[in-house]
């Protein structure tokens, strides 16, 4: 998600836009809590130079740039370091609140990750999604009104379909 961003941004958009990753694995509250902490452990090491994980982070990023866009390496990887203090994680559960809404569907910084539950199952548009990490499934046998509330997750692609990425397990797929 954030090498595919800082690619958009430089290399795609005239100018810079905000898009959104949904991590979508659960629809119990506690584990939206600790996707939260995961996420915000990674970005954590991308800020601080000085984290003992900073190092693995950093390589990771510079690898899957490299895979991806080569020759690119080091403005991709810079971007992200210089604006990962723009992100913004919101957990998006029956626990959320109007604004919280907003800030998860219409994304206000270059890396805002969402992490959601029912509310996000039931159909929420977002805006600029970019990336989705998806592992739930549903309690019971999918009917087409639930494929339905699920779509509208995905809104509309555009100029940046090629660069939207969904990861499942092969289970759902």
């Amino acid at each position: 998600f954030f090498v595919n961003v800082a690619h958009l941004n430089l290399k795609v958009n005239s100018s810079e836009k905000n898009y959104c990753m949904l991590v979508h694995t659960s629809g119990k509250r506690a584990d939206h809590t600790e996707d939260y902490k995961q996420i915000i452990k990674i970005i954590n090491s991308l800020k601080n130079h000085e984290d003992n994980n900073f190092d693995h982070c950093a390589k990771e990023l510079w690898e899957i740039t490299h895979e991806r866009y080569a020759g690119n390496e080091d403005g991709i990887v810079h971007y992200v370091l210089d604006n990962i203090s723009r992100s913004d994680v919101v957990i998006l559960n029956s626990d959320r609140v109007i604004e919280d809404t907003t800030r998860a569907t219409l994304p206000s910084a270059p890396f805002t990750i969402t992490i959601g539950g029912n509310i996000v199952s039931r159909g929420v548009t977002f805006e600029n999604l970019l990336s989705m990490f998806f592992t739930r499934d549903a309690k019971h046998k999918i009917q087409q009104d639930t494929y339905i509330q699920r779509a509208r997750m995905f809104g509309s692609r555009n100029h940046y379909l090629n660069y939207y990425e969904l990861t499942i397990p092969e289970r759902l797929y």
